[in-house]
C-alpha cells in the first residue's frame, strides 16, 4: 500500500527472500484537519527459514552414520534447528538441537528399520525481535539388521597339514 489513512496501520507483510528486509512507513499525524511533524518507522520483515536438502542413508546396523550439518540459504541472522526422529531403534535420540553428529546405527531386528527425522530451522534476526519458525524438511536413515546364521556349525575332523571342511546349516538369514 503507497499511502493511506488509518490507526492503527494494518498490513500483512510477507518476505519472499534469503535475508531480513525492511518496510518504511512516513507517518503524518493529523488532528482536526491540521497535519504535524512527520515521522518515519522502520518494520524489520523477516524472511521465512529453509533447510537445505538432507541425504539420507541406508547403512548396516554397526556401522557409523554420516554426520549430519544443517544448513540454510537463509542469511543474515541466527537460524536453529530443531529435529526429532520418530525411531529411536536406529540407535538416535528422539530429539535435538543443532546438527547430528555421527553415532552408531543399531537395528535389533531382523528386517530393514528406518528413521525418518525431520528437521525444522527457526530464524531470529541479528537486531531482535520475535524468532520465526521455518518450513520443515525430512530425511531417511534405513538400518540393516546384522546377517545370523541359524543352526549347527559341523567341522570334519583333519589331520595335520590337511584341510578340512566346515557345513553350514541349511537356513541362513541375511
Amino acid at each position: 500500500q503507497a499511502n493511506g489513512s488509518a490507526n492503527p496501520i494494518a498490513q500483512t507483510l510477507t518476505n519472499t527472500g534469503t535475508s531480513a528486509g525492511v518496510i518504511r512507513y512516513t507517518v503524518i499525524p493529523t488532528a482536526a484537519g491540521c497535519p504535524g511533524s512527520s515521522f518515519t518507522v522502520d518494520v524489520t520483515v523477516n524472511p521465512t527459514a529453509t533447510v537445505n536438502a538432507v541425504a539420507s542413508q541406508t547403512l548396516c546396523s554397526g556401522a557409523p552414520t554420516t554426520a549430519v550439518n544443517f544448513s540454510s540459504p537463509t542469511t543474515g541472522g541466527n537460524i536453529v534447528y530443531n529435529w526429532s526422529n520418530n525411531n529411536t531403534a536406529i540407535g538416535l535420540g528422539a530429539s535435538g538441537i543443532g546438527d547430528i553428529p555421527s553415532f552408531m546405527a543399531t537395528n535389533p531386528g531382523l528386517t530393514t528399520i528406518s528413521g525418518i527425522i525431520t528437521v525444522t530451522p527457526t530464524y531470529t534476526n541479528l537486531g531482535g525481535g520475535p524468532a520465526c519458525v521455518g518450513t520443515s524438511t525430512s530425511f531417511t536413515i534405513n538400518v540393516k539388521p546384522l546377517p545370523t546364521l541359524s543352526g549347527a556349525l559341523t567341522q570334519t575332523p583333519t589331520c595335520v597339514s590337511t584341510y578340512g571342511s566346515i557345513t553350514l546349516p541349511q537356513t541362513a538369514t541375511v
